[in-house]
């Protein structure tokens, strides 16, 4: 909304590309921008790699007994490997973003509004309810 106001239809996607080069809060903007999503990286990534390991730990578990200290290690390693080649390829590849933040946009905008009436409604069911009365 922002942008809009301040430069109307001539708003790029990224509103700091939108600024002069030459505008030093603008240049503090995007250096601090770039800090937030270096300093995140590794949350994303441990996030996301134990929702793929766990899964595969736990197959692998069921398949074998028992899941030895060398496999736990060596997934982790494969599967950091692969987050961080996929990420600098879809970064390398993907020149505009804004199809891949508007599909996240409609995934957050289900468990933020359905979600929860989902989990609810679960719950409900799994719970007998009754009416109390004074």
């Amino acid at each position: 909304v922002y942008g809009y106001m301040t430069f109307g239809k001539d708003v790029k996607p990224d509103i700091l590309m939108s600024y002069t080069s030459n505008d030093i809060m603008m240049l503090i903007a995007r250096l601090l921008f770039g800090v937030s999503i270096i300093t995140i990286f590794p949350i994303i990534l441990l996030l996301g790699r134990s929702v793929i390991q766990d899964p595969l730990l736990s197959w692998r578990r069921r398949r074998d007994g028992m899941v030895t200290a060398e496999f736990e290690s060596s997934s982790r390693y494969v599967l950091t490997v692969l987050w961080i080649t996929v990420t600098l390829l879809i970064a390398t590849f993907v020149p505009d973003i804004s199809k891949v933040v508007s599909v996240i946009g409609g995934i957050s905008a289900f468990f933020i509004f359905i979600f929860p009436g989902l989990c609810l409604m679960f719950a409900m069911q799994s719970e007998p309810v009754s009416c109390k009365t004074r």
